[in-house]
């Protein structure tokens, strides 16, 4: 009897912890370039989506909450931190911005609250 209860609670664990498990993707289109995809199995929903160059991150990147909303928008060259990244909460309000210069540094931020 105790055997066959373990077993069963096995299972059971097994069937609980298997739910949710993300699934990365990437393709590589040239020996230089790697599209990269974060999914989760159980929805389908795209969760983090952008390319490497050469080992590095490059161009945009956009990042979702499970529900499939954006949660942020990035952007990349050549590994430095690009331009305006924007992040939004799970209700879809932008909350956050940075700025950053070529060089990668941060030359603005803005927070942003909703009452």
């Amino acid at each position: 009897m105790r055997p066959i209860l373990s077993l069963i609670l096995f299972i059971l664990s097994q069937a609980l912890y298997s739910q949710g498990v993300p699934s990365y993707e990437s393709f590589e289109a040239d020996p230089s370039t790697v599209y990269y995809t974060l999914l989760d199995t159980t929805t389908n929903i795209t969760l983090e989506e952008g390319q490497y160059i050469d080992g590095e991150r490059h161009g945009t990147w956009i990042k979702r909450w499970p529900n499939g909303d954006i949660q942020a928008i990035l952007k990349f060259v050549e590994g430095r931190r690009k331009g305006v990244w924007r992040f939004w909460d799970e209700e879809g309000n932008l909350v956050y911005r940075k700025k950053f210069n070529r060089k990668g540094e941060l030359i603005l931020a803005a927070q942003y609250r909703y009452y």
